[in-house]
């Protein structure tokens, strides 16, 4: 039988009380989706912990005035831009190539919803379906074929991340877990 989670945090909590004290200096994270909402708030939330965050999203050029914007209010330089679209296989491929440092935060949180006609992917895939079912295992499920890119650290995290979900119960999990390890 599993327990329920407790957290001291509630409903109105923020994302900066949940991390406020957890140090994540030396840590790489990645939050898919930071170009819009809960996204944004979880990246700016880890650089103002320390993390080094790399923004992943579909439209990059658009996503560089957020990554500013985040430098701007935590002082973290270490907020990067890099092009993921989830729905297309060859461009998880080509992130996953690219990223040559260890991770350890992935946030999945990308996803489009309420599309106002049907679109599939190359893979055939419902949009919708391919962003946010899909999207949750992309990164995860590829990456044990690159050496080293999830590390096996007391702070790694994989945090599914869902539209429903506020960044304070994303991010409470992390505090919780990197209070009590690391």
């Amino acid at each position: 039988m599993s327990q329920r989670f407790q957290s001291p945090f509630g409903r109105h909590s923020t994302a900066s009380e949940v991390i406020d004290g957890v140090d994540l200096s030396g840590k790489r994270a990645i939050v898919t989706g930071a170009s819009s909402g809960i996204g944004i708030e979880t990246a700016r939330a880890l650089a103002s912990a320390g993390a080094e965050v790399a923004l992943a999203v579909r439209r990059p050029q658009a996503a560089e005035e957020i990554a500013a914007g985040i430098v701007r209010s935590t002082g973290n330089t270490k907020v990067s831009v890099r092009a993921l679209d989830l729905s297309d296989q060859d461009s998880v491929r080509r992130f996953l190539a690219a990223w040559d440092h260890p991770l350890h935060i992935l946030v999945n949180n990308a996803g489009i919803m309420a599309l106002p006609e049907l679109e599939r992917t190359r893979e055939g895939w419902e949009m919708q379906f391919a962003s946010v079912v899909e999207q949750d295992d992309a990164i995860a499920q590829q990456a044990p074929a690159l050496p080293g890119l999830i590390c096996h650290d007391p702070c790694g995290q994989v945090i599914r991340c869902r539209p429903f979900r506020a960044p304070r119960l994303v991010l409470t999990h992390l505090s919780l877990r990197c209070r009590a390890a690391c």
